[in-house]
């Protein structure tokens, strides 16, 4: 079974890193969309018509599932998709419900404008009680595909953006791919809370929808703008031998 994934950049390789190590294919088609990287600060349409052309590239090297490793994209064109295309279409969504589950003071919400703005979301949170608060980072994405693995500068704009709710939250939900692969940096500042993402709950729920037990792994990376492919595969590498 091939799986495509696709994100702006960098983001969707911890969703990749969770589904190779859950082992539910042997073979991977990554579309890093790095020539129209952050999604989060475009509009709806511009973000339906680059998925649609990534989907596209995908589905002609053969992809049989579709996985949007990527909330804002999930947010703005799953259930268009869905509607659209011929194989099954899967995305995120920030993982507020698991967060609020947990008892504590307060969740904070990490994720971009257009998730926070988005219908998908008011339809996530409609119900919840508890105390949450939300925390739109508009730089955070372009800066990781930009400069990670180096990271001063990623770490400075985290100090500065959130330093202020290290005494006042507990958990907190990583609601963009980009965010959990500087989890650790965020940790630096908020020190004290549990952190949540819907990587592995997704892998989880595929892993139950298509049973397998893959026999090595190959990965098909793809990119729209420039050919960044040690980066990439140095960054998974690390990752998959990252323990949990």
């Amino acid at each position: 079974m091939i799986i495509g994934i696709l994100d702006s950049g960098l983001g969707g390789l911890t969703t990749l890193r969770e589904l190779i190590k859950a082992e539910i294919s042997d073979y991977f088609i990554y579309y890093a969309d790095n020539a129209n990287s952050p999604y989060g600060t475009k509009t709806a349409e511009q973000i339906e018509k680059c998925v649609k052309e990534a989907c596209r590239v995908m589905l002609k090297r053969g992809a049989e599932i579709i996985v949007l490793a990527c909330n804002t994209a999930t947010s703005s064109v799953i259930r268009l998709l869905r509607k659209e295309l011929p194989v099954p279409v899967f995305g995120l969504e920030p993982a507020i419900r698991p967060a609020m589950e947990r008892a504590g003071r307060k969740v904070l919400v990490l994720a971009t404008e257009f998730t926070l703005n988005g219908e998908k979301w008011r339809a996530l949170t409609e119900d919840l009680t508890g105390e949450y608060e939300v925390k739109a980072l508009p730089q955070l994405a372009a800066l990781i595909d930009r400069d990670y693995p180096f990271t001063r500068e990623i770490s400075a704009y985290i100090e500065r953006e959130l330093c202020g709710y290290n005494e006042s939250v507990d958990r907190v939900v990583l609601g963009c791919t980009h965010y959990v692969l500087v989890s650790d940096l965020i940790k630096n500042v908020i020190n004290n809370a549990g952190f949540f993402d819907g990587n592995k709950g997704l892998a989880r729920f595929l892993g139950k929808l298509f049973p397998c037990s893959a026999k090595g792994i190959n990965v098909d990376l793809i990119f729209s703008g420039e050919k960044q492919y040690q980066r990439y595969a140095d960054i998974l590498t690390e990752l998959v031998q990252k323990p949990d």
